[in-house]
């Protein structure tokens, strides 16, 4: 068998073979067979090769990442005829519209990223996110305003800036 590969010839002389086109389109192959010395007429047909999906995750850009805030997950090269599947799922909420994915981590974990289109080609992305306990607060018990320096001032400690904030302080009397 003498094969071509969009009209040029292939150098292979076997009756199967794999190939990888380098990019997507429509490609022609042909195949011609020869025996003894006798050489049939060449077969061509169309060959239509898809785009492969692109799946590659754009993280939040956030520092740090605070577990339980909305997070923003994007994709890079979004197409809307794929398909998105993020994981794990109980991270992403509903409202996940285009290109954009909310997401609430409530540790480090890994986000997994599935993209198929609509030849069932399927690529993947994993990131890992390192988040911290950015809402932890501390309230002393006790403080001291004598102006020696030490626990002069009352407050809480709080290891990020809160967007929102309200205390009340109650006399026991």
């Amino acid at each position: 068998y003498l094969w071509t590969i969009n009209g040029q010839p292939a150098n292979i002389e076997a009756n199967t073979f794999k190939y990888a086109w380098q990019y997507a389109g429509w490609h022609k192959i042909g195949v011609r067979a020869e025996i003894d010395y006798c050489s049939l007429p060449e077969m061509i047909d169309s060959i239509y090769i898809s785009d492969y999906p692109v799946a590659k995750i754009i993280p939040p850009e956030v520092s740090p990442v605070c577990f339980d805030e909305l997070l923003v997950f994007s994709v890079q090269n979004y197409n809307g005829a794929y398909k998105y599947e993020w994981r794990p799922e109980h991270y992403f909420n509903q409202d996940n519209n285009g290109n954009v994915y909310h997401a609430r981590l409530n540790k480090s974990d890994s986000v997994y990223l599935k993209v198929t289109n609509n030849y069932e080609c399927v690529s993947h992305d994993k990131i890992y996110i390192e988040g911290i306990y950015c809402c932890d607060i501390g309230v002393p018990n006790a403080f001291s305003p004598n102006g020696d320096g030490l626990n002069d001032k009352f407050g809480v400690v709080a290891q990020a800036t809160q967007g929102a904030f309200l205390m009340k302080i109650y006399d026991r009397w």
